[in-house]
């Protein structure tokens, strides 16, 4: 019997916040205990119910490989990825990027503490980030840079990731390192989407033969204000350039059939060092393989539709939400098990919500507006929970 029979007030305490009290105490044991089999058992859990707030910064750093399962390496580990971060805000200093109005570089506490707007810490997330890919403009070109679409892309998903670990009314009440560590979960989050592109590209694909087929009136009338363009049923997109992509499966798809003809796991530090070199592609061969996929698919025509897609709805639907969304998706990542769909099933229930608004729209401008346009609190929680229901 699933949960949902199970109890009819399931869905309730979901929607209010209190759904998975079973998962929740399922996680907390799992991360207590710390069996062989973690990593995949965290993931299954992330791919199918919502973190709490006070789990979500461990799971996700599990899974995304920035700390270990064991305890042992994490502090020297962690440590220096500080101590790295805190250098590179020094040479952005230097540079004329970072200025004494954005932070205090006089200040000996903590970085979070000594960046003095908030609003600042999506930017600097996103300067440090393209510095260490090396795709970061001259300080004469970086105001022009940090306006282009794709960057605009980065921006909002670092504000995601701010607002959940970072952003508080007293950064003083932060704990230790709360910057430095929501970077490199950032960090970590955007290599692994880089290096998978192409899938992400296919997904979008994917969602408008879908709505061609179920949807032809709507279809025809996007296709004909310009918003999106007919798509070859054969084409396939795959960062690899092996083109044979037709299941959604990528990298790590190989991860999880190695898991499954293993199910007695008898040596930890075997399976983190798998976990590990699967999760760390090189940073600049995860910009280079998300450019050439975007370039040879010629993304910019997508717009606005795959905005959708490359930043996981933040900007469209409530930040609550979003970051349910990447629960799945980084823990549908780790699982090999179709890491995109829950993007699909969104996209759904979206446009199915917009539709009639979208209809009487004749104008490119105006329909672009309203496919990007926020939505509230309580129409983002329709949506989400249509999506995963259905």
């Amino acid at each position: 019997m699933s949960n949902d029979d199970r109890n009819f007030r399931y869905g309730y305490y979901e929607k209010v916040g209190f759904g998975g009290i079973e998962e929740k105490k399922s996680l907390e044991i799992l991360l207590r205990e710390n069996p062989p089999d973690l990593l995949s058992r965290l993931a299954q859990l992330a791919s199918r119910y919502s973190l709490s707030p006070g789990q979500r910064k461990q799971v996700w750093q599990l899974l995304l490989d920035v700390i270990k399962p064991d305890n042992r390496i994490n502090e020297i580990r962690c440590q220096t990825r500080r101590k790295i971060v805190q250098h590179i805000i020094q040479a952005l200093t230097v540079m004329g990027l970072v200025n004494h109005e954005q932070i205090n570089i006089d200040d000996d506490s903590m970085l979070a503490e000594r960046i003095i707007n908030v609003q600042d810490y999506p930017r600097m997330i996103v300067i440090i980030f393209l510095l260490e890919t090396k795709q970061l403009a001259s300080t004469m070109n970086i105001a022009h840079q940090l306006q282009k679409i794709d960057t605009h892309d980065l921006l909002y998903l670092s504000e995601v990731f701010a607002k959940e670990f970072v952003h508080t009314n007293s950064p003083s009440s932060l704990p230790p390192y709360t910057f430095e560590d929501t970077y490199w979960i950032y960090k970590h989050f955007m290599l692994i989407i880089n290096s998978n592109i192409g899938t992400l590209i296919e997904t979008y694909e994917k969602f408008i033969q879908y709505l061609s087929h179920e949807d032809n009136t709507l279809h025809n009338h996007l296709v004909k204000n310009g918003i999106i363009k007919q798509i070859d049923n054969n084409c396939n997109c795959n960062c690899n350039g092996n083109g044979n992509n037709n299941n959604l499966n990528f990298q790590f798809s190989h991860h999880h059939h190695h898991q499954q003809q293993q199910q007695s796991l008898t040596n930890n530090s075997n399976q983190h060092t798998q976990n590990s070199t699967l999760l760390q592609p090189s940073t600049s061969q995860s910009w280079i393989c998300r450019q050439n996929s975007i370039h040879q698919k010629k993304v910019h025509t997508f717009r606005p539709i795959i905005t959708w897609f490359v930043r996981f709805f933040s900007g469209i639907i409530h930040q609550n939400f979003v970051i349910r969304v990447l629960d799945k998706v980084i823990g549908c990542l780790i699982n090999g098990s179709r890491p995109f769909y829950v993007l699909i099933s969104v996209s759904k229930a979206l446009i199915l919500y917009q539709r009639k608004q979208l209809l009487r729209l004749n104008n490119t401008e105006q329909l672009k507006h309203q496919l990007l346009m926020p939505l509230s609190l309580e129409e983002s929680e329709n949506i989400f929970f249509r999506a995963v229901n259905n």
